[in-house]
């Protein structure tokens, strides 16, 4: 900061890093005057299995936000601040102190429909907004796509459940060829975070890419029903997913497979979320990813999903 000139008097800073992710260090400046946050890539994740990807997705990360800013409503996005193309570091506004990620929310047991609701419409106008606004520019590279989610989720399964080789290649197929809107691409609970008056605030765009409009929707979808299991929460966990398909409004034919596809990934894949432990829990969500991504039905998703939860 110093050397950039970005910064203040170094005793007035409050420098600490911020956990919970894999794939870059995160620190968040505070000062009197200013909250900031600090993003640089890591050229290799800090997974267990080796996991690479390209660094310069930090450019397409902070053009998707400056896009993003024009689109969305005013905090639903941080605002960039600095961009450091030598170091690939991009600073920008640090959220309210008292926003709180909407997985801590979650992993609390608050499963609140009216958070659901507000998150599906969020992704409603940002696929929406991005059309008329001709935004495929600043996202229009799918490298980063390919690096962090095909490769480590799709192909990756592929090559432990060669059974599943024929379907998972029509998923991957999909995604690559039928690219209609921008998509977030790590659209999670833990990249929402919500502020006391409900209000909710996107994170990290590195997978940010020009893409199919389902992808989002299962990724989060998929979280939810892993907490929901996880929690023996099912119905308030539907009912959060229900809220959610209102505020998206938007068709959603042929998602079972996506879903299916996200929820083995979490398990069997390069980042498998460690908090799905046993077992008995395991094996069931796995049976449940297996038959659905393997689905060529046009049944309601809600159907399949209370089925999966022997929810009437």
């Amino acid at each position: 900061m110093r050397q950039q000139r970005w910064g203040f008097p170094e005793e007035t800073l409050d420098v600490s890093a911020l956990p919970g992710g894999v794939s870059n260090y995160v620190w968040k400046v505070v000062t009197p005057e200013v909250r900031w946050v600090l993003k640089q890539p890591l050229p290799k994740l800090a997974t267990e299995i080796d996991w690479y990807s390209d660094i310069r997705r930090i450019e397409q990360e902070q053009a998707c936000i400056r896009f993003l800013s024009t689109i969305l409503p005013k905090g639903t996005v941080p605002e960039i601040v600095h961009f450091d193309s030598e170091h690939h570091i991009c600073v920008m506004t640090c959220a309210p102190e008292e926003a709180v990620s909407w997985k801590e929310h979650l992993m609390g047991g608050r499963f609140e429909a009216s958070v659901g609701l507000s998150v599906g419409l969020t992704l409603r106008q940002i696929q929406e907004r991005s059309l008329t606004a001709n935004g495929r520019s600043a996202v229009e590279e799918i490298t980063f796509f390919n690096e962090l989610r095909i490769d480590p989720f799709h192909n990756y399964l592929v090559a432990r459940y060669p059974a599943l080789k024929e379907p998972i290649d029509r998923l991957v197929d999909e995604l690559l060829s039928r690219r209609y809107s921008l998509t977030h691409g790590d659209y999670s609970p833990k990249n929402i975070l919500v502020d006391p008056a409900g209000e909710v605030m996107l994170l990290d765009f590195e997978v940010a890419h020009w893409g199919h409009p389902l992808f989002d929707v299962s990724f989060c979808l998929g979280h939810l029903m892993l907490k929901g299991w996880v929690l023996h929460r099912e119905a308030r966990a539907l009912s959060v997913i229900q809220a959610f398909l209102r505020g998206y409004g938007q068709p959603v034919v042929g998602l079972i497979p996506h879903i299916g596809l996200l929820l083995l990934a979490r398990l069997d894949g390069k980042s498998p979320m460690p908090y799905v432990q046993g077992d008995a829990l395991r094996n069931s969500i796995r049976k449940t990813a297996m038959d659905w991504i393997r689905y060529s039905g046009r049944n309601d998703p809600l159907d399949l999903i209370k089925s999966a939860w022997q929810l009437s």
